[in-house]
């Protein structure tokens, strides 16, 4: 997918955004007792929320490098979500069918039938049914 050019908006909310969360890692450190981490915690988060709110054009580099980093990382996602949902939900349906010998969609074919019609159950719903289906 193409990715279009960050605006200054985009710039500004994301030096907010990543202010906000860098300076909120750097309180839990605070309040665990790590004294030598939370400094550089809190000194990222007031660089990135000031030049967020005064020069966002400045943080281009590091939101071109996050949206890189997170792009790759959805795309892995992606592919890993899907294989799984195929292989551990899909595929052990699929062989509980084929075991029990189910016909969820009525595919088995019935040479001796005249047509495969199925006749509704509630005929006498007529024009009104139709004229109004939700």
């Amino acid at each position: 997918m193409k990715m279009k050019e960050a605006g200054t908006r985009d710039l500004r909310q994301f030096g907010i955004i990543l202010g906000v969360v860098l300076g909120s890692l750097g309180f839990i450190y605070f309040m665990r007792g790590r004294l030598n981490t939370y400094p550089w915690f809190l000194g990222f988060a007031a660089a990135a929320l000031l030049s967020g709110i005064f020069i966002p054009r400045a943080l281009k580099p590091v939101f071109f490098v996050f949206t890189k980093v997170t792009r790759a990382i959805g795309w892995f996602n992606t592919r890993v979500i899907l294989v799984l949902v195929y292989y551990l939900l899909l595929t052990p349906i699929g062989l509980l069918i084929r075991i029990f010998r189910n016909d969820p969609l009525d595919q088995k074919i019935d040479r001796a039938a005249e047509s495969y019609w199925i006749k509704r159950k509630n005929a006498s719903a007529g024009r009104r049914s139709l004229e109004e289906q939700f």
